[in-house]
């Protein structure tokens, strides 16, 4: 396919210069031609219109200068290169030309060389800023759909689950189940995990690697993440010892962190630990308490020496048929993000140990080690609970979300407790609701379609002051827990930000910390 060549338009009033210009260089480009001010404006803005304009400073009438300042007041013609040729001499004159929007200043008599040479190098760097102009928008057109993306995993997918892992925990609590049923709950709700561990690794490992994941902890129990990983494999069980001692019926080892993750970055360690072991031998998980929790992970098998040093890069693996070199990189990015440690100790007499150390309680720690520690609940100088509806019994609370599922999760969670629960799907509802009053408590959903959450959240502060009503507190209850997502509700008027899924105790122990004393 032949390129086009580039247009270049000759202003100029003498048509001796016109002819000259058109001389050199006619052979490479399209001539376009106009003999004065008035004329080079309209053909400038006419198809085809011109990638480049040769413009004469001295002409009678609109002289050069003020034909630049329309030129590059006119958004049509902003971003044609112009240049200046001119008898003029004087520095100030070339400063002039230039500070007008000019690429550049040529003083006649003309030199062919020096004419071909500006031209190409500036129609070269008009396709440069058109390609980057072009590149940007591709940019942002791929932002906008990764945004979109994200919103569907963190709403439209995640939402969902978190309804159907809300009602399997509910059903698991029951005492009547037959065991062939307590097994398929078990099965859905290990599946469920794994969609919400697949959903949330493929959006926050990039978070995390940009030290942008915000960290929301709560008391995790490994040993129960552990049984839980074992439970979901064909791997022999693992050697669990406690401070020394194996593990019995009821122990705990509990840190501070986000069970989702721990459960990501164990599930990567122990799988890898098991499939290499030597003969079958199994696993040996040994865990201590102190100032930090420490994991070790033992196994028989034994790193190659070529990657030890590499060991939790990106893309390290070996002698794994569709390995994808991203397991122990994640356990690395998440145990930084939980405020912990990890290293790796391999030898052929001792097998190979994966060594983490853990909080055992909150560090005030966010995305990769930096402190959020004033991320707490907000209140008001002057704030108090509202009573109205309130009594020793229990909350008044309002909860506002556009999926049925969870709503009903919500509620079965709050059905054998003393607090009363409204609730209602969007925004404009909940505002009407609201102002009927008395709710000690509203959890609200953010991404909700007419009034969302931040919309419904300003409506119900403005009204709190126009009634003069001490503000109740408002938590945010959604998919996202990103910084910035984060940051934006505390902006809005939310006092705490919670993110799905929400568990049951958690849950009920924020609404006691609500609770009025």
């Amino acid at each position: 396919m032949t390129q086009r060549k580039f247009r270049i338009m000759i202003v100029d009033d003498e048509r001796l210069n016109i002819n000259v210009l058109n001389d050199i260089l006619k052979d490479d480009y399209q001539i376009k031609v106009a003999v004065n001010g008035e004329q080079a404006l309209k053909r400038a803005v006419s198809d085809p219109k011109p990638d480049l304009i040769i413009l004469d400073i001295q002409m009678p009438g609109m002289g050069g200068y003020e034909v630049c300042s329309r030129l590059k007041g006119d958004p049509v013609t902003h971003d044609i290169p112009v240049i200046f040729i001119t008898n003029l001499t004087e520095e100030e004159d070339e400063k002039k030309g230039l500070a007008m929007g000019a690429v550049d200043y040529l003083i006649k008599p003309l030199r062919p060389s020096i004419i071909q040479a500006r031209v190409r190098t500036h129609l070269g760097l008009k396709q440069a800023r058109e390609s980057l102009a072009k590149r940007n928008k591709e940019l942002e057109r791929l932002l906008v759909l990764r945004e979109t993306v994200e919103q569907i995993s963190r709403h439209d997918l995640k939402g969902p689950l978190s309804g159907i892992l809300g009602s399997t925990q509910l059903l698991l609590e029951a005492d009547y189940l037959l065991p062939d049923h307590r097994q398929l709950l078990v099965m859905q709700e290990r599946a469920g995990y794994k969609m919400l561990e697949m959903i949330n690794r493929s959006l926050d490992m990039l978070k995390m690697e940009q030290g942008n994941y915000t960290l929301d902890p709560e008391p995790v129990d490994l040993l129960m993440v552990i049984h839980r990983i074992f439970g979901e494999v064909r791997y022999l069980p693992p050697r669990l010892f406690l401070d020394g001692q194996p593990v019995l019926p009821g122990d705990t080892f509990t840190i501070w962190g986000e069970e989702l993750l721990c459960y990501s970055m164990l599930s990567n360690l122990v799988k890898n630990a098991a499939e290499a072991s030597e003969n079958g031998e199994p696993v040996t998980i040994r865990m201590d308490t102190g100032k930090m929790a420490r994991v070790q992970i033992q196994n028989s098998g034994v790193v190659p020496e070529a990657i030890r040093g590499r060991f939790f890069e990106k893309y390290i693996t070996t002698g794994k048929s569709g390995g994808t070199g991203l397991g122990t990189y994640s356990a690395r990015l998440i145990t930084q993000t939980l405020g912990g440690t990890i290293h790796m100790d391999s030898s052929p007499q001792q097998g190979t140990t994966i060594t983490l150390f853990l909080p055992r309680q909150s560090l005030g720690y966010g995305a990769a080690g930096q402190d959020f520690s004033d991320e707490k609940p907000i209140f008001h100088p002057d704030q108090k609970i509202h009573e109205s509806k309130a009594d020793n019994s229990g909350l008044s609370i309002l909860l506002v979300d556009d999926t049925e599922e969870n709503r009903m999760v919500i509620h079965y969670f709050l059905q054998h407790t003393a607090h009363r629960l409204t609730m209602v799907a969007d925004g404009m509802q909940a505002l009407d609701c609201f102002k009927s009053g008395g709710f000690n408590l509203v959890l609200m959903d953010i991404h909700m379609p007419g009034m969302d959450g931040y919309q419904a959240v300003g409506e119900m502060r403005a009204w709190e002051l126009e009634q003069n009503l001490p503000p109740t507190p408002i938590l945010a209850l959604t998919g996202s827990n990103t910084r910035d997502e984060i940051e934006k509700t505390r902006q809005a008027g939310f006092n705490l930000h919670l993110s799905k899924p929400i568990g049951k105790q958690k849950l009920l122990d924020t609404i006691e910390f609500f609770a009025p004393t």
